[in-house]
């Protein structure tokens, strides 16, 4: 299988088939070949830059118990994040505290846009179809992350010294945060969507890799001084991602099962 391929939307690993399907990802970081396996994305190989893509279906073959078993096991959070592939009616942010029911409208102007009024959540689309909707949503997931993240950085950056040059808001695939060798930071506006002792878990992790890029002996150290639980809480956030909503990052065929407040209208 070459490079461009992915894996399936719906099966990890389709009936007949030697091998599942799967991607491959090339990393600077990584210095030896390894699988991961994962609900929302299948099997991912990761390679060093220059690894010889001829070998890689030779590695999975070794593994293809350890994947079969992997996968099977995964099987149960497969279907939840399945379930989840649509667009929500009812919107919840642990780290916001906060709740929303969310109305899908068509927009009378030109510009699509959204309004917040209390609890509830106005998305006005130019036309009826979903990736309108979930850009907006998107769109709004970001701009509440901002106002969330960068002053919550800011504080914890003061309190410790550890300084950076600039904090942007993305939505890697794959990471909950970045730190360039340069000092800026890059935080993904998913971390809505998890506890807040592991929203400041991160801020730490990236804001300690402004003095030690890497995850050697030194960055621990640094990294347990200002977040004490920092191995347990790391090892959280693994299974934390494998629980977030599926429709984030999915190209959704669909429309909202039902979309709340169709004739709803605010001034």
């Amino acid at each position: 299988m070459n490079e461009s391929s992915s894996h399936s939307p719906v099966e990890l690993w389709p009936e007949g088939r030697a091998l599942p399907p799967y991607q491959i990802k090339h990393s600077n970081r990584a210095r030896q070949a390894r699988v991961r396996v994962c609900a929302r994305r299948g099997v991912t190989v990761i390679v060093p830059r220059g690894f010889p893509i001829k070998y890689v279906e030779r590695m999975l073959h070794q593994k293809q118990h350890w994947l079969r078993r992997s996968i099977e096991r995964l099987q149960p959070v497969r279907q939840r994040y399945q379930a989840s592939c649509h667009l929500p009616e009812f919107l919840s942010l642990p780290a916001l505290a906060a709740d929303w029911r969310i109305h899908y409208l068509r927009a009378n102007g030109q510009r699509a846009t959204w309004r917040e009024r209390g609890d509830a959540l106005y998305l006005y689309a130019l036309d009826d179809k979903v990736d309108g909707y979930q850009s907006l949503l998107v769109a709004w997931l970001r701009n509440k992350a901002a106002g969330l993240l960068t002053p919550w950085l800011q504080r914890l950056s003061q309190q410790s010294g550890l300084a950076y040059q600039r904090i942007s808001i993305r939505g890697q695939t794959s990471r909950w945060g970045s730190c360039s060798a340069r000092g800026s930071i890059s935080l993904n506006y998913k971390l809505l969507f998890i506890a807040p002792e592991l929203v400041e878990y991160v801020l730490w992790h990236e804001l300690c890799h402004t003095r030690e890029m890497n995850h050697g002996v030194r960055f621990w150290q640094l990294l347990c001084q200002w977040s004490p639980q920092a191995r347990a809480l790391d090892r959280q956030l693994d299974a934390v991602w494998q629980g977030l909503p599926g429709w984030l990052d999915t190209p959704l065929p669909v429309l909202p099962s039902r979309p709340c407040g169709a004739d709803a209208a605010i001034g």
